[in-house]
């Protein structure tokens, strides 16, 4: 796909643990480079699994993208259960339909960085393809790529999660928008 293995940001959860509950696959931790390689293990070896649920601090930008594509291409559905920073938003993305029920979790934006902390430039690729990822996923870019662009690395930008609906980065959040 292109992506760039070399994106990633750490958080202060490493290495991201995956617990079964039933039909649903508990992911909380980094997105560390590999973090693909483990979900779509976990997801051979429970084939019933319909939704994967998150809390994250971010990770790699990689890792967020192909998770992306491997949620949406077995149609399964991505819940909130943590704060959801940095990368985690994007595998959030790739869930069919995105839940965030009422909790003090909240979804985090910011520029992406390299491992050294430096900020990758506006018209870097990267971006575009985060935006080709969106707009696949049935995201708005022109709403949330500019989230990401508003806030420094060390930073975050955290919208009011009534603003999640019409970008269409949550499908549904209870008491604001629904199926």
């Amino acid at each position: 796909m292109g992506i760039p293995p070399n994106l990633f940001m750490e958080s202060a959860q490493p290495n991201a643990a995956f617990d079964l509950n039933g039909q649903t696959i508990l992911v909380y931790g980094d997105i560390e480079a590999g973090f693909f390689d483990r979900l779509k293990t976990e997801l051979d070896a429970n084939p019933a699994v319909t939704e994967v649920a998150l809390g994250s601090g971010g990770g790699s930008v990689r890792d967020a993208l192909l998770s992306g594509y491997e949620i949406r291409r077995r149609g399964l559905s991505t819940t909130i259960y943590g704060n959801c920073f940095s990368a985690c938003p994007l595998v959030f993305m790739g869930g069919e339909r995105r839940v965030l029920w009422a909790s003090p979790s909240r979804l985090g934006f910011h520029q992406i960085y390299t491992g050294d902390g430096k900020a990758i430039a506006f018209d870097d690729p990267i971006y575009g393809q985060t935006a080709r990822y969106m707009t696949a996923m049935g995201v708005n870019p022109q709403v949330v790529i500019p989230w990401m662009l508003s806030a420094r690395p060390n930073e975050m930008f955290e919208p009011e999660v009534s603003d999640l609906c019409a970008p269409s980065v949550a499908t549904f959040v209870q008491r604001v928008c629904g199926w």
